[in-house]
C-alpha cells in the first residue's frame, strides 16, 4: 500500500501528518503481522481554483441551476497529504522488502539450525547418562545376554 494521504485509511493519524502524512506499507512473507513501513512528511499545498466550489448553487425560477456568479479565485490550503510516491520509490522499496525478507529466512533458518543441534546434544548427554550407573558412573553392561529371571 502507497499512499500520500495516510490519514484516508487512519483517521486518528491526523496530529502525526508532518511525519507521517504520507505512508507506504510492504508486508513481508513471514508472519502476517510484520511489514516495512516508510513515512513521509506533510507537504503543506496552496491549490488555486476558479471558484469555492463548496459554495451554494443557485437555481433559476424554473428549477435549474444557474451560473455562478463569481468565479474569482479561491485559494484551498490542502494538509494531511505528502508528495505523491515516485514509481522508482516504490519499486526500490520493494526491492528492499525482498532482501529484508531473504536476510530475515536466513536468519530464522539458522536459529532453527542452532536450536536442532542443542536438542541433539541434550539427546546424546540423555542417551549417554541412561547408559550409566547412577553411583558409580560406569556404564552399565548391556542388557543382552543376562537372564532376567536371574
Amino acid at each position: 500500500m502507497v499512499q500520500d494521504l495516510a490519514t484516508q485509511h487512519v483517521p486518528t493519524a491526523a496530529d502525526l501528518a508532518p511525519t507521517a502524512a504520507g505512508l507506504a506499507l510492504f508486508p513481508l512473507s513471514g508472519p502476517p503481522l510484520v511489514k516495512l513501513m516508510w513515512f513521509r512528511g506533510e507537504q503543506v499545498r496552496r491549490v488555486a481554483w476558479a471558484g469555492n466550489p463548496e459554495k451554494a448553487t443557485t437555481l433559476a425560477p424554473d428549477g435549474r441551476l444557474g451560473p455562478r456568479k463569481s468565479f474569482a479565485a479561491w485559494i484551498e490550503t490542502m494538509r494531511q497529504r505528502s508528495l505523491p510516491w515516485t514509481a522508482e520509490e516504490v519499486e526500490s522499496a520493494r526491492h528492499l522488502t525482498a532482501l529484508v525478507d531473504i536476510e530475515l529466512h536466513k536468519t530464522v533458518e539458522d536459529v532453527l539450525r542452532a536450536s536442532l543441534a542443542d536438542v541433539q546434544r541434550l539427546e546424546e548427554a540423555l542417551r549417554d547418562q541412561a547408559l550409566r550407573d547412577p553411583l558409580t558412573g560406569l556404564f552399565k553392561p548391556p542388557l543382552s545376554g543376562r537372564d532376567p529371571a536371574a
